[in-house]
């Protein structure tokens, strides 16, 4: 698998050899140019492991997705036709095998959308494309090769940290809190709203700590995009190496997950991320 994306005048693109087998097991090769494995990242489900190869570091923690979501993929499936339409563009070939086409085009022109490719054997997604208004690609995730296997390897999923390696705890799975969830964690009641404009619904929320300050955030989707709004009483000290990536405060920026927007209401500092135009993530703000 090929992914490349596109942010501001920056392009990143990695290229890896992906396993995987439902629910959730998987195994992603990353490749340096001449083929040799610089990343891997291994889930048996439970747990997920990350070799940094060239560091002789492993990092281990919850596997991604481990956690369900409060809603189901009917409430999803809902949301989605709401806010788009689902057009299709018949047959065709990609990764050299018989595929369906069909582009997911936002009735608003703020949002992105999507086309995929999609299997007619095992209906597996071999190329996606998501693009910005006017056909501007954000992410482009293409499958060179793909072959089905009715009986996989389980030693793909499993892993075990090599011997001098330095093995630390990382927490990358979310929770999924619904709101009187977070409140019974925190003792406390968030203002976040139900709906935010352009079809926005709430989806979850989560907690964790950055720099010793606590940080809520709630996930909100329309079916296809998302947008995250987190809130602190304090405002986060950036590294240094990160700080030339944000915006100052008030003002719009693009990071690799979309457009990033900083501002204070009261005592209360917030940050939005979405994929989405600086019209509607404005509009967002303004009405928080």
């Amino acid at each position: 698998m090929t992914v490349i994306r596109w942010y501001g005048g920056k392009t990143s693109a990695d290229d890896a050899r992906v396993f995987f087998h439902p629910p959730n097991r998987y195994r992603w090769e990353f490749l340096a140019p001449d083929g040799k494995i610089e990343r891997l990242v291994v889930s048996d489900g439970e747990k997920e492991s990350i070799h940094l190869i060239g560091q002789n570091r492993v990092l281990e923690g919850s596997a991604l997705k481990s956690a369900p979501k409060p809603q189901g993929t009917d409430w999803n499936l809902e949301l989605l036709l709401k806010n788009y339409r689902i057009e299709s563009l018949g047959e065709g070939r990609s990764a050299g095998r018989s595929a369906w086409g069909l582009d997911i085009v936002s009735k608003d022109p703020r949002k992105p959308g999507q086309r995929m490719w999609i299997d007619q054997e095992t209906y597996a997604v071999l190329e996606s494309r998501l693009y910005r208004g006017k056909g501007r690609f954000t992410v482009l995730s293409r499958l060179s090769r793909f072959e089905p296997r009715s009986d996989p390897d389980d030693s793909l999923f499993s892993f075990q940290a090599p011997a001098g390696a330095s093995v630390e705890e990382h927490s990358l799975d979310p929770d999924y809190f619904s709101l009187e969830e977070l409140r019974k964690a925190t003792g406390q009641r968030f203002d976040f709203p139900q709906e935010l404009a352009g079809g926005f619904v709430f989806e979850s929320a989560d907690l964790f700590e950055v720099d010793k300050n606590s940080v809520r955030q709630a996930r909100y989707t329309d079916g296809l995009a998302e947008i995250s709004l987190f809130q602190t009483d304090r405002r986060i000290r950036v590294p240094r190496e990160a700080a030339s990536l944000l915006p100052r405060p008030g003002d719009l920026g693009l990071t690799g997950a979309g457009r990033f927007l900083r501002f204070k209401r009261g005592r209360i500092h917030y940050a939005l991320i979405g994929d989405v135009s600086k019209e509607l993530l404005s509009q967002i703000a303004a009405r928080l």
